[in-house]
């Protein structure tokens, strides 16, 4: 949504990077059907795609630094803080729980999203080519026939013939993409021609 692309369009690449990234193994088709991607990248180098944050809490923090709190907010702007097991040290200050929260957050926020829990990240390639185009208008298309199978009344198992006109751009893609169309929709005959918008109208065959 935030890069304005149609759920039927067809994506490149999903990234997920995590600590335990074989768990995701054998739902990698399941994960590229769903979200409609062409290739599930697997990868625990999650630092290449994300960073922790560090958000301080100043009025629990405040009480007990008193006046080196603005000197430690200063430093986590800077970036000048680590994080280790027993927890965060900023300018030469432990910082105690409930004085600061960790987050972790994708190096592109507009392709990337966190997982659940901090679990690590996903990103998606929203790059689209022409390929990518053409096959997304296939998809639309198959989706306007269905519609038109539905409201004909026709049961879902029924052979149809399906007459297309479309601009030229969406009946360059279903003449590219035309037996996947022609199997999605049960079609016997597609017939396509270019018109200004997408008119669909189908007839059973038998």
């Amino acid at each position: 949504k935030a890069q304005g692309r149609r759920v039927r369009l067809p994506l490149r690449t999903m990234t997920v990077a995590t600590d335990d990234p074989e768990r995701l193994t054998p739902y990698r088709d399941l994960l590229a059907d769903e979200v409609n991607v062409k290739e599930v990248v697997l990868t625990s180098d999650v630092s290449e795609l994300a960073e922790r944050t560090l958000t301080l809490v100043p009025a629990v923090l405040g009480p007990r630094l008193g006046p080196d709190t603005q000197r430690v907010i200063a430093a986590v702007r800077r970036g000048e803080w680590s994080e280790a097991a027993d927890g965060v040290t900023v300018s030469g200050f432990n910082l105690e729980r409930g004085e600061y929260t960790l987050a972790l957050r994708p190096r592109d926020p507009d392709r990337g999203r966190t997982l659940p829990g901090d679990a690590g990240v996903v990103v998606l390639d929203t790059d689209v080519d022409d390929e990518l185009e053409a096959e997304g208008h296939a998809r639309d298309v198959v989706r306007e026939i269905q519609a038109a199978r539905r409201e004909a009344g026709l049961h879902v198992a029924d052979r149809v013939a399906v007459m297309l006109e479309a601009p030229a751009e969406v009946t360059a893609a279903v003449r590219g993409h035309r037996s996947y169309v022609m199997e999605q929709t049960l079609a016997k005959d597609l017939e396509v021609s270019e018109g200004p918008a997408l008119e669909v109208s189908v007839r059973r065959i038998g």
